[in-house]
């Protein structure tokens, strides 16, 4: 690109060669075609001579300006790259920019989506938990009336029935022994005597003999379960 000025200049000295030239061709032509000569660059030329020159500075011109064509063609074909990867460019920013919006997006839905699951999750299990301790008091107040109702004569009368001896373990209320009231006896030392409601909570909890009571009147139902470390006697009462 910096050699078109050059080469402009040299077209144009060659031009200004050419116009001269012509100038005195006329004006040889004015005196006489035969045999005319003039001065160019000091030297005598005829005008066979000139009209060759001529040619050839025609010829240059022409060269010089299928050149000036061929790099202006080239000069735009690099200015449309050039916009097109202005264009590129801007467009991969405009991508940039979206997918770090979407990105963002994402990222807040997702985090306000497992604040909510985890609300949610915590609501549910304080639920759980609220009706599981509700599911005991009704158990423990169904107890309760229970013995109340047991204790309404105001004394214990022995049952009809054999009392029974259970060995140290664990028995099943309506499966190993019936349901109904009961007084415990230990047979021998004694040792801890449990008996648990039909969810698993210790209703009854003591200790049969020497250290401890000499004999226990509790209630079981079915589905309860009675626990003892050492041999005892139940003897069914009312």
């Amino acid at each position: 690109m910096e050699e078109q000025p050059t080469k402009g200049k040299r077209i144009l000295k060659r031009v200004g060669y050419v116009v001269g030239a012509l100038v005195i061709f006329f004006i040889g032509s004015a005196v006489g075609t035969s045999g005319a000569k003039t001065m160019i660059d000091d030297k005598k030329v005829s005008m066979e001579q000139l009209e060759k020159k001529m040619d050839e500075l025609t010829d240059k011109k022409m060269a010089l300006s299928n050149d000036i064509n061929s790099l202006t063609k080239e000069k735009d074909e690099v200015q449309k790259l050039i916009n097109s990867k202005d264009k590129v460019k801007s467009e991969l920013a405009d991508m940039e920019a979206k997918l770090k919006n979407t990105k963002g997006t994402l990222d807040q839905e997702l985090k306000d989506g497992r604040k909510d699951i985890e609300e949610k999750l915590k609501k549910a299990k304080d639920e759980l938990a609220d009706a599981q301790a509700r599911v005991k008091e009704v158990q423990a107040e169904i107890n309760s009336k229970k013995k109340e109702l047991a204790s309404v004569t105001g004394q214990v009368k022995k049952a009809k029935g054999q009392p029974k001896v259970l060995q140290a373990g664990t028995y099943t209320v309506g499966k190993d022994i019936p349901e109904g009231r009961y007084k415990a006896t230990p047979v021998g030392q004694g040792s801890n005597f449990v008996t648990f409601d039909d969810g698993g909570t210790p209703d009854v909890n003591t200790i049969l003999g020497s250290y401890g009571q000499p004999s226990y009147t509790f209630e079981v139902y079915d589905g309860y379960s009675i626990q003892t470390e050492a041999t005892v006697k139940l003897t069914p009462v009312e």
